[in-house]
């Protein structure tokens, strides 16, 4: 009997989130109601809006400063989740939880060199990997910006899947001995 409650109340609570949240930003759903990947914003610290933690932030009190809001399903302190933390009624919230300029049509966009993501109403770098192919180092589209990989896969060492970006190491793991990881710029350092 209590398992049949607890399950009618998480699909109504997602249905609730999942409303309250496509309100905002259009793909905002997917950041309340995913729970954070163990791969997921292996970086650096997210707390105040740095590159990705080793587990990431899970809830926006970890953040601060200008990143103040947590991307569960990304693990990482973001500027937005929805148009309403953008405090400017010409900005939206893009797919990178950043704040964009809005628009409708893709012309609003190209003097800015960007795409409209009509999905979310913002001016992005990308909507797909062929909207990267001026750019050979960063050929795939993740989040409506342009990145090296998605995982660890497309590169010779390994992926800081917040950033998209092949680097030498993301843990001291990774390292020789006697030397230890700066996951701010993802290389092995001298200890």
């Amino acid at each position: 009997m209590w398992r049949a409650g607890r399950g009618a109340l998480a699909v109504w609570l997602a249905a609730l989130a999942s409303q309250t949240l496509s309100a905002g930003c259009g793909k905002d759903q997917e950041l309340a109601l995913l729970p954070a990947s163990s791969d997921s914003g292996v970086g650096g610290d997210t707390g105040s809006g740095g590159s990705g933690g080793s587990g990431g932030c899970t809830g926006s009190e970890q953040c601060s400063g200008e990143t103040q809001y947590c991307n569960t399903s990304e693990g990482r302190c973001v500027r937005c989740l929805n148009a309403s933390h953008c405090n400017d009624p010409e900005k939206a919230c893009s797919p990178a939880g950043e704040c964009g300029l809005k628009c409708a049509t893709e012309s609003q966009c190209t003097a800015e060199g960007e795409h409209c993501d009509l999905g979310t109403g913002t001016c992005v770098e990308c909507r797909n990997d062929a909207d990267c192919s001026s750019e050979p180092e960063r050929p795939h589209c993740y989040s409506g910006k342009c990145g090296e990989c998605a995982d660890d896969a497309d590169c010779s060492k390994h992926c800081a899947v917040d950033r998209h970006e092949c680097v030498e190491c993301l843990t001291d793991g990774h390292c020789d001995a006697g030397m230890t990881c700066n996951v701010d710029e993802g290389h092995c350092v001298t200890n």
